[in-house]
């Protein structure tokens, strides 16, 4: 009976893994072009680990945000079909390049090094 407990378990544990990097996979990533696009002069909600704050990337390469009370400006730009982002207040300043996937209805999930980091919401 242990042994039937334990195999369910990890059975569970693997389709859910499964179904997270399929999620990936099925949603279109976004080229250098389309990154702009989705981007340039846009407001978001930024969301990681269950906190969110309000995220503006302008025309101009400039970005700001606000995440956990801390308010921080930024710049980003687009490298190989990713989105590269550094935020004086956060990472020590240092850049970091994210492939992006357009999930739909205005949700974008934001990828490193092929793991899932935060999503951000496009507001109209």
């Amino acid at each position: 009976m242990k042994l039937i407990s334990i195999s369910l378990c990890c059975s569970a544990v693997l389709i859910a893994g499964c179904q997270s990097q399929t999620t990936k996979q099925t949603a279109p990533a976004l080229d250098n072009e389309s990154i702009v696009q989705v981007h340039s002069n846009s407001d978001f909600t930024f969301s990681l680990k269950g906190d969110s704050g309000p995220v503006n990337f302008s025309a101009d390469n400039t970005a700001s945000m606000t995440f956990k009370n801390i308010e921080s400006s930024g710049t980003w730009l687009t490298k190989e079909d990713s989105i590269c982002m550094s935020w004086v207040e956060f990472r020590s300043g240092s850049e970091k390049c994210f492939e992006v996937y357009d999930m739909g209805n205005n949700e974008y999930h934001y990828y490193s090094d092929g793991k899932y980091s935060h999503k951000y919401t496009k507001t109209l």
